[in-house]
């Protein structure tokens, strides 16, 4: 078993390296070559929480899951177990705290490339975490960036990351002092911040020829984009229906009818019809959960590529296997 560390893993992916892995996924799902059960939830007292992520790639040859912990107070653990599946070997134990980021920020930079404006002219930003600095980068692998505006509720922290993102990347990043400052004018729009119980992604604020990226809505109690955007979208694509349904946002576009998630296409299924956008005045979402089969793809990549530079510890003979007869 090799352990890849969370440093080991930031020198191993980059955005178009996880891109590459996903975007295999994503062909394999369209073949039918993926299994995923839906993830296991349990809550802790005091609000965390312990959530597991299986799924399996038949085609591939791996399988595993994803674990996090959220404990208030103290933050979150992130890690990927990967198994192959001919003989059940624990190949990788992976820190997934970066790749978490990477290829959330991934897989939207994808689906940005089949439905964002061309010529992207300024990107909303919602957010000063390391998520939203993942999302910067993503985005501008796929579209040049001119100019970014960002809120976050902390004045320091968002004109810290505007100044850091600004010198790193080249692009004008300029801090703001709403949420509706940072979306009204871009045509591309992405969430990436602690989500709170009232959405702050509205239909009023949207222009109606941008691509939201809408990120941060995954528990039950958690909105970022109000009803009424579902409705506005001429297309909806998300990543996992079935998370999207049990965030805080499906549940609440389900229970006043703002939209049939039924109607809303996976990813990977509209990367199999080959639909990208159509027409230059329309409002397109797409709405990302996250999903173990992204893990595991981007994980798998990671261990491919640890184990070509040598990366990584190696612990031999873990777990102990215990023979049939």
């Amino acid at each position: 078993m090799l352990i890849l560390r969370d440093d080991e893993l930031r020198d191993l992916l980059s955005v178009e390296e996880t891109m590459s892995a996903l975007r295999a996924m994503l062909a394999e799902q369209s073949e039918g070559g993926i299994s995923m059960p839906e993830r296991v939830t349990a809550d802790l007292d005091g609000g965390g929480f312990l959530r597991v992520m299986p799924a399996i790639h038949h085609r591939s040859g791996f399988m595993g899951f994803k674990f996090m912990d959220v404990v208030p107070g103290h933050g979150a653990r992130y890690a990927i177990a990967l198994l192959d599946t001919q003989d059940g070997e624990l190949t990788a134990l992976v820190d997934a705290d970066y790749i978490t980021t990477v290829r959330t920020s991934a897989t939207a930079a994808i689906a940005t490339d089949l439905f964002a404006p061309a010529e992207v002219e300024e990107m909303g930003l919602i957010g000063s975490s390391s998520q939203a600095e993942g999302l910067i980068l993503a985005m501008a692998a796929v579209r040049k960036i001119p100019r970014v505006k960002v809120f976050s509720p902390n004045r320091e922290r968002r004109e810290q990351f505007a100044g850091r993102m600004s010198a790193q990347t080249g692009i004008t990043v300029e801090p703001v002092e709403s949420a509706s400052l940072a979306i009204r004018t871009a045509n591309l729009v992405c969430g990436a911040y602690r989500a709170t119980g009232e959405p702050s992604v509205l239909g009023a604020d949207l222009r109606p020829d941008a691509h939201v990226n809408s990120l941060s809505s995954v528990r039950a109690a958690a909105r970022e984009v109000a009803d009424e955007v579902w409705g506005k979208c001429a297309r909806v694509v998300v990543d996992h229906r079935q998370g999207v349904a049990a965030s805080g946002d499906g549940i609440s576009a389900a229970r006043t009818g703002a939209y049939d998630l039924e109607r809303a296409p996976e990813l990977w299924e509209v990367m199999l019809s080959g639909e990208r956008r159509n027409g230059d005045g329309v409002l397109t979402m797409f709405k990302s959960v996250g999903a173990a089969t992204q893990d595991l793809a981007v994980a798998a990549r990671a261990y491919e590529l640890a184990r070509v530079r040598g990366v990584g510890q190696d612990v031999p003979d873990f777990p102990a296997l215990r023979k049939h007869n």
